[in-house]
């Protein structure tokens, strides 16, 4: 495969556009701050906050049809969360994931389209565990593929609880993302989810999730994919000293890229809980949210391999 022509410099329109991102970002986390403290300082009751989280090592491995390929690819991550349940149901957390991928020879992507991508996010949410959760974040990172390439997310997400054995979210997050030697190579991202969780009992719970991306790119065809899972947690009392769960699942993407048809892998995990949340069913209404934002939806996607 011959390697893609160098891009031209960037122009003054896209270090403005760059700029712009990056004092945005500042921005909102400015004022995510200013929230909490405020909310923080006008409260009477002298509640402290509460902190909790998890540490999660996983596995991947999955399987990819393009235009006249097929092959497997692998992958490993490390993630966590530090949850701070604040007095009058208000919820701080920060998120972080580190992800490395490896393409099997059968696949003829160039070495520049795959490294590692890490993630680093701040939510700020309100959750009643008896009705539910709305929040909002902020989100950076960067990927190391190809050449360097920095993005920022924003987005919201919410849960309602119809009952005490299941949960319905959503989410919508918006990433803008450019090369950081090249800002002619960008793009912005909607990404649409919602899932649907089912306790079979205060142990273990069962997910279905469906997801749309849709991306906009400045020098390429606009695209979108679409994703479904079903993934599950069965919690596991004292753990290595710890409170701990097993996590599994397995989603399949589909593009409508031309040079791209689907792509599916299947996911492993052990999470260790701090904060001692007793069982999965107090962790999930009282502990860390899950990250849905960076789960698997792998932010940005287009020169990314895998997506």
């Amino acid at each position: 495969m011959e390697k893609m022509p160098s891009m031209p410099s960037m122009d003054p329109c896209q270090a403005m556009r760059r700029a712009k991102g990056r004092a945005s970002l500042i921005v909102i986390s400015f004022a995510i701050g200013v929230v909490l403290w405020s909310s923080n300082a006008s409260l009477a009751e002298p509640t402290p906050s509460t902190l909790s989280g998890y540490l999660t090592i996983g596995s991947t491995a999955g399987n990819y049809e393009g235009d006249g390929e097929e092959g497997s690819w692998r992958g490993k991550s490390i993630s966590g969360a530090l949850h701070f349940r604040l007095p009058n149901g208000l919820n701080l957390q920060a998120t972080g994931r580190i992800v490395d991928y490896s393409l099997g020879e059968s696949i003829s992507a160039p070495v520049w389209d795959t490294d590692n991508q890490d993630i680093l996010s701040a939510a700020v949410f309100w959750r009643d565990p008896s009705i539910g959760l709305i929040g909002t974040y902020v989100e950076t990172g960067g990927i190391k593929a190809w050449y360097d390439h920095h993005f920022n997310s924003i987005g919201v997400f919410g849960e309602i609880y119809p009952n005490d054995v299941s949960a319905i979210g959503a989410n919508a997050t918006f990433t803008d993302s450019n090369i950081e030697m090249n800002a002619y190579i960008s793009s912005n991202d909607l990404t649409y989810e919602i899932w649907g969780e089912y306790f079979l009992n205060e142990n273990a719970a069962i997910r279905l999730s469906a997801a749309r991306q849709i991306s906009r790119h400045d020098f390429i065809s606009d695209w979108h994919e679409n994703i479904i899972g079903v993934s599950g947690e069965y919690f596991i009392g004292n753990l290595s000293g710890m409170d701990g769960s097993l996590t599994a699942g397995y989603f399949h993407a589909s593009y409508s890229d031309y040079n791209r048809v689907s792509n599916e892998q299947i996911r492993i995990g052990m999470r260790w809980y701090f904060g001692r949340p007793g069982n999965l069913h107090e962790a999930r209404r009282k502990g860390a949210v899950e990250a849905r934002y960076n789960s698997y939806v792998d932010v940005p996607r287009w020169w990314q391999f895998p997506l």
